[in-house]
């Protein structure tokens, strides 16, 4: 995920009854598509016939 923050500043003026100051920020994010895992391809040996069976 990238983040970029474009605009930020103190707001002094805020009255929250201590030294802290208000911060403003406009911050952008960008997700990026999940790429999907591929899973390995099963096969069902029991659905295979007979005829495919090589005796070792």
């Amino acid at each position: 995920m990238e983040v970029k923050y474009n605009n930020s500043q103190t707001l002094p003026s805020a009255d929250c009854g201590s030294r802290h100051e208000l911060l403003m920020t406009m911050i952008k994010f960008k997700h990026r598509k999940l790429e999907k895992k591929l899973r390995p391809l099963r096969f069902d040996v029991y659905k295979i016939p007979e005829e495919y069976g090589v005796e070792v």
